[in-house]
């Protein structure tokens, strides 16, 4: 009888240990997923920042080069609209403004229909 209970408090006893061991895998194989969770989520918030970023500068690029298309069509110092045709001043002398087809550039107010740049 005391070679069986021996060897049942043996068996309880590795039993404890393995699932102590099993408890103390698991534990460190969550611990390594929180991890891997917290880095994964560091990654795509830096390149949810980039992209914004990168956004952010493509939009300010886009912006700035709708700007410059603008001013093309305004006329300057030397122009005026006169009967809705762009006319060049150089000092007393008028000439039209001649577009890429060759013929007249229209205009309305201070707006060329072309780009005079």
């Amino acid at each position: 009888m005391r070679d069986s209970a021996r060897a049942a408090a043996l068996d309880a006893q590795q039993a404890k240990a393995h699932a102590e061991q099993y408890h103390a895998q698991l534990a460190a194989n969550l611990k390594q997923q929180r991890e891997d969770l917290s880095n994964t989520y560091q990654q795509v918030n830096e390149q949810a920042r980039q992209y914004q970023a990168e956004q952010a500068m493509r939009l300010d690029k886009q912006h700035q080069e709708d700007l410059r298309v603008q001013a093309s069509y305004r006329l300057d110092q030397n122009q005026q609209c006169a009967d809705g045709i762009v006319i060049n001043r150089s000092g007393s002398s008028f000439t039209q403004a001649v577009g890429k087809d060759g013929g007249p550039i229209p205009c309305k107010g201070d707006l060329a229909t072309e780009p005079l740049r």
